[in-house]
């Protein structure tokens, strides 16, 4: 028989069990998610079809992307379904290493209050460990110099969600954590608390971290006001290595606030194994070191080295060493150390162990980008000694002078940057050579670097000069001077 003309069979029409048993068997959830957007008939159906996949097949994804993004609506989908909430992902990472984090570090990480006070009240943990999660550095390794021990501690931690929020300057949530009775130990060691998926038993070695450590690292004031105004906990608290939160904010350039307000509380200053001072030297913090001598913090009997050779850690290679933004503002603040020495007369002929150097010899060594002419003209001015000899018989211009023969000049540079180098060092030269500097001490690099400067026009003066001390400090060139010496003489 016949079907009456104009009718067509249409997939609406057919009952919701059936509809339902077909979609079943779509493979692809992007099939699926496809064939709910054709009519609103469909998408109440096929909805939680998909939110039950995801959970089934997806591994809670849509979980993880409703804590990132601050979506409630998705979770209560997620819920209706049966979704677990305190599941652990697990996603492969660098060199072997995985990475493990609960649904709450994301909504952590990423600020949102609404979802974490969501989470805890649908059986999400509250001190749920991760690894590898959150980008901060692993402070307590970060505060070991040597070598041996920093390869036998682990380089990801175990964090709670209370370090992870506190760590990305999300307050609100750190203090939601706190109010609702998280631990005040962010990287625990207990035999009970580490899982099966630890990447290494190294672990326990980053242990008894506070969250006053990590807001200390983190230069959060704000969480440590709280703590310390509800008396949750006090300062005198230490890590496994036995530091304190005013050694973890003493580590770092960017943490003055932190360290200030941290002085000012009579229970932070508590011993370790070295004073907040010293680590600020050797990690490069200056603006923290210089917040800690001008309180009176000045090195202990511990730090007899540092203490009588506060200029020679001024000059030794910190990072960040990059072109970036925060470079300058670390320039900035050594330089303003520095000065801070000089004003105070501290000593400028004091020897270093190495090649029994001085402060100068040090600075001379550096790239030139971490230096510049104001630098070396701060120090000259206080009375450094410019024709001092170290261990190998150099002075700071000998060493300043091989630095700008493996430089090139304008002309032979990649970018402006490089010129300016290049320029910078023939103008400390110049400032050396006005403070007395001898050149014939290092008169085969003298005449390297005059007969390199004669090749750039706006140079030549300087070239000249330095042909013209280095003719009448040494005898042996005055012949060579009389007849013409190649292209160093003929400029």
């Amino acid at each position: 028989m016949a079907s009456p003309r104009g009718s067509s069979a249409s997939l609406t029409a057919l009952p919701v069990e059936l509809m339902l048993n077909i979609s079943s068997n779509f493979t692809s959830a992007k099939d699926l998610d496809a064939l709910a957007r054709t009519c609103r008939g469909f998408y109440h159906h096929l909805n939680p079809l998909l939110y039950q996949r995801n959970i089934d097949q997806g591994q809670s994804s849509a979980v993880l992307w409703a804590c990132e993004h601050g979506s409630i609506g998705t979770l209560e989908r997620l819920h209706e379904q049966g979704a677990d909430f305190g599941f652990l992902a697990k996603r492969p990472a660098h060199c072997g290493q995985t990475t493990v984090f609960a649904p709450i570090h994301v909504a952590a990480k990423h600020g949102h209050v609404d979802i974490v006070w969501w989470l805890l009240d649908h059986g999400a943990k509250l001190d749920a460990l991760s690894q590898g999660y959150c980008d901060c550095p692993a402070f307590f390794p970060r505060l070991i110099r040597d070598p041996v021990q920093r390869a036998a501690l682990p380089l990801t931690p175990l964090w709670s969600p209370l370090h992870t929020a506190v760590c990305y300057g999300n307050t609100e949530v750190a203090i939601l954590f706190l109010e609702r009775g998280a631990s005040l130990i962010v990287s625990q060691r207990e035999e009970d608390v580490h899982p099966r998926w630890l990447t290494s038993r190294r672990d326990y070695l980053v242990a008894d971290v506070t969250v006053m450590h990590t807001a200390a690292a983190a230069n959060n004031v704000a969480v440590i006001d709280f703590i310390v105004d509800r008396k949750l906990a006090g300062l005198s608290c230490v890590d496994t290595a036995g530091y304190s939160p005013l050694h973890y904010a003493a580590t770092n350039a960017h943490t003055v606030g932190v360290l200030t307000r941290l002085l000012q509380m009579t229970d932070a200053w508590l011993p370790g194994p070295a004073s907040p001072f010293s680590l600020a030297l050797q990690h490069g913090a200056f603006a923290c070191a210089l917040t800690l001598l001008k309180a009176g913090h000045a090195p202990d009997d511990h730090d007899i080295s540092v203490r009588t050779n506060l200029l020679h850690h001024a000059a030794t290679r910190f990072p960040p060493l990059t072109w970036d933004s925060t470079f300058p503002v670390w320039l900035h603040q050594r330089d303003t150390f520095v000065r801070h020495l000089l004003a105070h007369n501290h000593p400028l002929t004091a020897r270093a162990a190495w090649y029994n150097q001085t402060p100068l010899h040090a600075f001379a060594s550096l790239p030139s980008a971490q230096t510049g002419p104001a630098l070396f003209a701060a120090l000259l001015a206080a009375g450094a000694d410019p024709n001092a000899l170290n261990a190998a018989g150099d002075t700071p211009l000998t060493i300043l002078a091989r630095s700008l023969n493996e430089t090139s000049l304008p002309g032979q540079v990649e970018d402006a940057s490089h010129a300016a180098a290049v320029a910078a060092i023939a103008e400390t030269f110049s400032l050396f050579l006005d403070h007395g500097a001898k050149v014939c001490s290092f008169t085969a690099e003298a005449l390297l670097v005059a007969d390199r400067l004669a090749a750039t026009p706006w140079r030549k003066g300087l070239a000249k000069d330095i042909l013209a001390r280095a003719v009448k400090e040494n005898a042996d060139l005055r012949a060579a001077a009389a007849v013409g010496a190649g292209g160093i003489v003929s400029f």
